[in-house]
Parts: structure tokens; C-alpha cells; sequence
């Protein structure tokens, strides 16, 4: 039984790793043995690293079946580097997303004559009461030690054996509410007061949250960027608005319809339809536009050349370039 199909894995050394990955067809020619253990050691587990090879096809006849076609150790590398980036991006503008959520919705609050700050607040708290507990409370009352949300929530009274909060103002809740929460509540107010949310993102949201808690806890984000499979694709759904979004950025219709079939594609996408939707300052859209274009026009090209013979990268790549370029464009003053 191989190391790939044993139940139990045993754990290995780099070394046995390196011998390991040659075995599946895995190149050192672009990284020295050496430096691909030192590189294992010091700086990503193999676990993560080898996520990448996902975007690899393997041989499936002759001596070499079942190995990978054209995989060198060192694009693994560069693909988890390029990784790290994104994600670092995509968290900011996750943050970016949830500050306007909670600038936008308090100004729609302060313009509604029959709010007062407070009975939104309540009437969302007693929503969520079950037979034996409040999970709103409960996630509330777990930063009352907190050195950033502890003082605030002081001043209010929060009631442990009843889970109910007193006198608790909006501006106030949305401050020490998750994400998640926080999208809730954002859909919550527009139902109870039978209002159109002008961007009718509630629903998007879930896409966001997803996104945001894979970058935030390190997940990896292009280890697979192949379509799902067709008896799958029903669970991929792109919203029009989305899609109409990508058709305005240069995005043909082929190219659209290939690359939204993948989860993650589709939800980077996702996020920065939201991204653009929400965010009210242009200031803001045009620096992340811009961090956004030196990652994938400057630090995405540096190793262009290791993925030349990948289409499903170099299309993948193809497909944010176009989009990022247009966004770029339509924000910057000196567009090159």
C-alpha cells in the first residue's frame, strides 16, 4: 500500500518527502534536492504545499501513468507564494466590505423615522431567542474580556442568565458582531421594515463570508482551479448581476462560463462585485485596484514562464488579468 492510499499515513521527514514526490513524477530541475528540503522545512508544510498539484494532470498510460505531467517542485513554490498574496488582498478587501456593510446600513437606519437605534437591535436579539439560550448573546458575551470590545460592552447591560440585552444602540451592536452576524443582521433590518436594499447584496453575502474565513484562516485558495465536475456544476451558480459585472470588464462568454464553474474562482469574483457595489469612497476602490494590479500584472507574471504549458492556470490567470486590468482602468488616473 502506497503512502497516497494507505488510511494512515506515516509521518515522514523532508527528506522522505522529496523521495516521495519523485516517485509521483514531481521534477527537481528548477530547485536543487537541497533547497526543496530546506524549502519544506523552514518556510510551508508539504501538506499545503503539495496542494498545488491539484492544477496538474497525470499521465494515465505507459511507464509514467500515474505520475504528474510537467510538475516541477519549484512551481509548487512559486504557486503558494502567489497564493499567500492573494489571499493577503482578498482579506483586506473582505474588511473593506464589512467596514462600508456597517457605514451604509447606519446611514440607512438614521434615515428611517420609525428606528431609533435600539429597537432594530431588539427586535433581532428576540429573534434568535430559542427555548434555552440566545446564540447572538452567547457570541457577544465571549469578548466581554476582550481588550478591544470588553470597555464597550460594559457599558450595557448584558444579562448571562436571561441572554438579553438592554438598551443595546445599533452603532454599537455592529461593532462587536461577526461577520456573519453581521450579514444576518444586515438581511434581518430589510425584512422587518419591508425595505429594498438598494444593492440587493444580502444573499451575496454568504459567498463573501465563505471567502473571508477561508483567507483569514490561511486556507488554500488556487490549489484547484480546474471546473467542477459537470455533475456538480448545478451547486455553481453565478448571480446575473455578477455575471453582467464580468461582461463588462472584457470578459467574453466562453471564458466566463469556463472560469465561474470553479468555487474559488467564483468567489473571488463574487467579492469583488461586492467590492465594487458597496465601497462608497473611489479613493479606496482605486488603491486596492491598483494593489490588485501589481499583484497579478507585476508578482503573477514573474514566473510566467513555469506555466506555460498549463492551460488551466494561464487561462485562470488570463481571466483576472482582463478583469483586474479594467477595474484598474476605470479608477486610475495614470493607467499605463
Amino acid at each position: 500500500m502506497s503512502v497516497d492510499d494507505s488510511p494512515r499515513k506515516k509521518l515522514l521527514k523532508a527528506s522522505e518527502l522529496i523521495s516521495h514526490m519523485s516517485d509521483r513524477g514531481i521534477k527537481f530541475e528548477k530547485i536543487s534536492v537541497e533547497d526543496a528540503e530546506r524549502f519544506l522545512i523552514e518556510n510551508n508544510n508539504y501538506f499545503k504545499l503539495t496542494s498545488y498539484r491539484k492544477n496538474y494532470l497525470k499521465h494515465i498510460e505507459g511507464k509514467a501513468a500515474g505520475k504528474y505531467i510537467d510538475l516541477d517542485f519549484a512551481y509548487l513554490v512559486d504557486l503558494s507564494t502567489i497564493d499567500m498574496y492573494l489571499r493577503n488582498f482578498l482579506l483586506k478587501i473582505s474588511l473593506d466590505i464589512e467596514h462600508y456593510i456597517k457605514v451604509n446600513l447606519l446611514a440607512e437606519i438614521e434615515d428611517n423615522k420609525s428606528e431609533d437605534g435600539y429597537k432594530i437591535v431588539t427586535e433581532y436579539i428576540k429573534s434568535k431567542q430559542d427555548a434555552s439560550s440566545n446564540k447572538v448573546i452567547i457570541d457577544i458575551s465571549k469578548n466581554s474580556g476582550s481588550p478591544y470590545c470588553g470597555e464597550l460592552l460594559a457599558k450595557f447591560n448584558i444579562n448571562k442568565s436571561t441572554k438579553e440585552i438592554y438598551e443595546f444602540p445599533v452603532w454599537a451592536f455592529v461593532e462587536v458582531i461577526s461577520f456573519g452576524t453581521l450579514r444576518d443582521f444586515y438581511k434581518f433590518y430589510y425584512k422587518y421594515y419591508k425595505l429594498n436594499d438598494k444593492h440587493n447584496i444580502g444573499f451575496l453575502l454568504q459567498t463573501v463570508n465563505q471567502l473571508r474565513n477561508a483567507v483569514a484562516h490561511n486556507n488554500c485558495i488556487i490549489n484547484n482551479l480546474y471546473p467542477i465536475e459537470p455533475q456538480n456544476a448545478r451547486k455553481i451558480n453565478t448571480d446575473n448581476r455578477v455575471s453582467n459585472f464580468i461582461s463588462s470588464l472584457g470578459i467574453g462568454k466562453s471564458m466566463k462560463s469556463k472560469k465561474m464553474k470553479n468555487p474559488r474562482i467564483n468567489q473571488i469574483v463574487t467579492t469583488l462585485y461586492v467590492f465594487d457595489k458597496v465601497v462608497t469612497s473611489k479613493n479606496v476602490k482605486k488603491y486596492r485596484y491598483k494593489e490588485l494590479d501589481e499583484l497579478v500584472n507585476d508578482r503573477m507574471k514573474y514566473r510566467s514562464d513555469y506555466y506555460s504549458t498549463n492551460e488551466t492556470i494561464k487561462t485562470a490567470y488570463e481571466f483576472l488579468q482582463k478583469i483586474s486590468n479594467n477595474l484598474y482602468k476605470e479608477y486610475s488616473d495614470d493607467y499605463y
